[in-house]
């Protein structure tokens, strides 16, 4: 008996032994799982604050682009930069553009002809003569145009300036070439928007008289340097292509998935004008994040039906508008963007006298520009 009694409980030994390393089998698949499981949420999670932190950190620079925009040009006066041809050139000239003058036209950059004709062409110029008549070195039919003849008398705009057509009551579709909407409704105006050109008070010595006597002395500081002659402009750089085919996504919300974007970065340059040897002044401003529709500058670029130009310069008005589209992280294969805008007030309209300068001191302290611009933010 005691025998069978040993055997049996032997036997039961060995059957709770197996019944405990098949419970650990199975415990240990489960452990597994659930490991994996959380080290694929601990991934998702990791990338999603990635993205989040990098889009934080893009929108953030877009706003110290705003602050920093608001100080440049807190007092600066706009200027329109537009010329008529004054020799006519046919499709494949290459050489040079003879305008009435270039004053106001950065040291590089593109112009359009004949916006919104059969004809409009982009031409991009590489220097400006000293004469102030000539663009230099051109490229032509750029932006998905095509090479043309341009005629005596034919007015071509820098491709930067966006400015309202003086007809705004349902103005014809050939004089505009986007409608954006501004604070108190829809503004149709002319040009892409990727740029602004502007002068500031200066006082040529180096001293602290901006006054020629009772009138503001306009120019600008070129490599450190007081230049009554000088100018700048601010214009969108294209730096890396976007591609919504590549990657399935509509990202203006247009309808579809064909569009390609350039991403590129707001440049600041200074130059002295009728002084090709001056050395030009350079550099960048803000992220190398903003976006832009390529052959479609100043487009609609979050779908609500109106077009979305970097710069709108309302000289009447003396407001500059400014929207940033900027590209932050991504989140689910689709990349994410921030609408970042402001409005800034600058000084045109007359020439100011002695009693104007107290604007410039009345109520201010250094850099303090809040009474000059209003901004916000919008998150798309």
């Amino acid at each position: 008996m005691q025998h069978r009694n040993r055997k049996l409980r032997h036997h039961g030994a060995v059957r709770r032994a197996g019944y405990t390393l098949l419970e650990l089998t199975f415990s240990m698949m489960f452990f597994v799982v659930i490991m994996m499981s959380t080290l694929g949420m601990l991934e998702r999670d990791t990338k999603l604050a990635q993205s989040v932190l990098a889009t934080t950190h893009v929108e953030q620079l877009a706003q110290e682009l705003i602050y920093r925009l608001k100080k440049e040009l807190a007092n600066a006066q706009g200027w329109n930069p537009v010329a008529v041809i004054t020799e006519a050139v046919d499709d494949t000239d290459t050489g040079s553009l003879r305008v009435d003058s270039t004053l106001g036209f950065p040291s590089s950059g593109t112009v359009i002809l004949n916006r919104g004709t059969t004809t409009e062409e982009r031409i991009a110029y590489s220097n400006l003569e000293n004469t102030e008549e000539y663009f230099n070195n051109l490229e032509r039919g750029l932006q998905c145009t095509t090479a043309a003849e341009h005629d005596v008398g034919d007015q071509l705009i820098w491709q930067g300036l966006a400015e309202p057509i003086a007809q705004q009551d349902s103005p014809a579709p050939e004089n505009y070439d986007g409608v954006s909407m501004g604070v108190l409704g829809p503004v149709y105006f002319r040009g892409d928007g990727t740029g602004f050109v502007y002068r500031n008070p200066i006082d040529p010595t180096g001293g602290q008289n901006l006054l020629d006597g009772d009138k503001l002395m306009w120019g600008q500081n070129v490599n450190n340097t007081p230049q009554i002659d000088g100018w700048a402009a601010l214009t969108f750089e294209p730096r890396h292509l976007f591609s919504e085919a590549k990657t399935g996504q509509d990202l203006n919300r247009d309808g579809d998935r064909l569009d390609e974007f350039d991403v590129g970065i707001v440049r600041r340059t200074r130059w002295v004008s009728g002084n090709a040897a001056f050395e030009v002044d350079s550099i960048n401003m803000g992220p190398a994040a903003v976006l832009q529709e390529r052959c479609n500058y100043g487009g609609d670029l979050d779908g609500d039906g109106f077009d979305d130009p970097i710069f709108l310069w309302d000289e009447n008005q003396r407001q500059l508008s400014i929207r940033l589209f900027v590209v932050g992280g991504m989140s689910n294969g689709k990349p994410i963007l921030r609408r970042v805008e402001s409005t800034i007030f600058l000084r045109n309209l007359r020439e100011p006298g002695i009693a104007d300068m107290e604007i410039f001191t009345d109520g201010f302290e250094s850099g303090d520009t809040s009474a000059w611009s209003t901004g916000r933010s919008r998150n798309r």
